[in-house]
């Protein structure tokens, strides 16, 4: 039944993450000794679980493999999304990091996803790094995971991200997410805002 294959799909991966705990490089030498139609899941769970153990390791091993064996251009996307979350405020230069994954993976994403991890540590360096982005998709994509992050906190910088984005509707959407949790913590404040922004 569903319920008994995620059942035994949990089992599995929660013995995984035990297994790189006691001993990552065994782990992974049993992975590699599969037949090569067998490694893919394994891959993908075991580089989900080195991502919030050991980001940086992860990393070199995500780039070290092969299409194929991550699942393709999207669980490429999808595995290297998770390790630029937890990573990229430990790269010197992130541009350059998330530049050495492969064409066919998801550029936008990637971004986006570093600017998360990187914003919820440090907001700071996250906007300065967010800065020197050139306008376009990848900025876009980057600012809007900055804004997210931010919005709580501080909620007019984040707005003055929102707006720097180029496109409108990504733009008018991040824009509105910070106003809705803004009048959630801060009401008065978050009306005073709405009420200096120019009638339509």
């Amino acid at each position: 039944s569903q319920e008994q294959t995620e059942t035994a799909k949990a089992a599995a991966s929660a013995a995984m993450e035990q297994w790189l705990q006691r001993d990552a490089d065994a782990a992974w030498a049993w992975i590699g000794s599969l037949p090569a139609d067998q490694q893919t899941a394994h891959v993908r769970n075991a580089l989900r679980h080195e991502a919030d153990r050991d980001p940086e390791n992860a990393a070199e091993r995500l780039l070290a493999m092969p299409l194929a064996l991550t699942g393709g251009d999207e669980g490429t996307t999808k595995l290297a999304f998770n390790v630029a979350k937890e990573y990229a405020d430990e790269a010197d230069d992130p541009a350059a990091w998330l530049a050495r994954f492969p064409a066919e993976t998801d550029r936008a994403a990637l971004y986006g996803a570093g600017a998360a991890g990187l914003a919820r540590k440090d907001p700071v360096a996250a906007s300065e790094w967010i800065a020197t982005v050139p306008k376009g998709p990848l900025f876009d994509a980057a600012a809007q995971s900055l804004v997210f992050e931010m919005g709580s906190n501080d909620p007019e910088r984040a707005l003055e991200w929102a707006g720097a984005i180029g496109d409108a509707g990504k733009s008018d959407a991040a824009t509105a997410r910070v106003y809705r949790r803004w009048m959630t913590t801060d009401p008065r404040a978050a009306q005073s805002s709405l009420d200096l922004l120019p009638a339509e």
